[in-house]
């Protein structure tokens, strides 16, 4: 299939062309992952978070209307699936702090942004991302990793654009707090 513009296949796709849907699958399939895993910081959970955005769309294609790019419609579904899996586990956890329950990241992402980072440090960077208030999270996480400018998160997340502001600002701040002692060690055994 040639290369298409996103507003056909859409159209396509929503009057029954398999073809039009595989390929806008094709195109955001990884994207969608890499975001789940961001997010989640698990493999499994990140294909089933993908996954299911997919079908959630498939079955609301028809409604679609193009307002917005399928992209950003794509990651505030992967977005709302991925809090209400933290709100569904925090309650299986009794109201215990999910923080303190932060699942470990085993895999290692592999993009070229992080290709300069060690292994250690991407686990690292993983576990206190994953400490972050959720919002916070979202918020990093769009804008550091997929690139997203401030007004297109705040179209994802449905909230201001001072919301944004403030919690990639709040995020930052404690990224460089939660950091810092880290940062410290990695300074003083590259001197030693």
């Amino acid at each position: 299939m040639e290369s298409v513009d996103e507003r056909s296949l859409i159209h396509r796709a929503q009057q029954g062309d398999r073809q039009a849907w595989d390929e806008l699958v094709r195109r955001y399939m990884k994207e969608a992952y890499y975001l789940s895993l961001k997010l989640s910081g698990h493999h499994q959970d990140a294909e089933d978070i993908s996954q299911d955005a997919f079908v959630r769309i498939y079955g609301s294609l028809a409604r679609f209307r193009q307002e917005t790019s399928f992209k950003n419609w794509l990651y505030k579904i992967i977005l709302n699936l991925f809090i209400n899996r933290k709100k569904k586990a925090s309650r299986v956890l009794l109201d215990s702090d999910l923080r303190t329950h932060s699942l470990p990241v085993t895999e290692k992402i592999q993009e070229p942004k992080n290709a300069v980072l060690t292994e250690e440090s991407q686990r690292v960077i993983r576990g206190k991302i994953n400490l972050l208030p959720e919002r916070q999270k979202a918020v990093l996480t769009l804008y550091t990793y997929e690139g997203c400018s401030c007004d297109q998160i705040a179209e994802l997340l449905g909230i201001s654009y001072e919301s944004v502001k403030m919690n990639l600002s709040l995020a930052r701040k404690r990224m460089r707090e939660e950091l810092k002692g880290y940062l410290k060690k990695l300074n003083t055994n590259k001197t030693e």
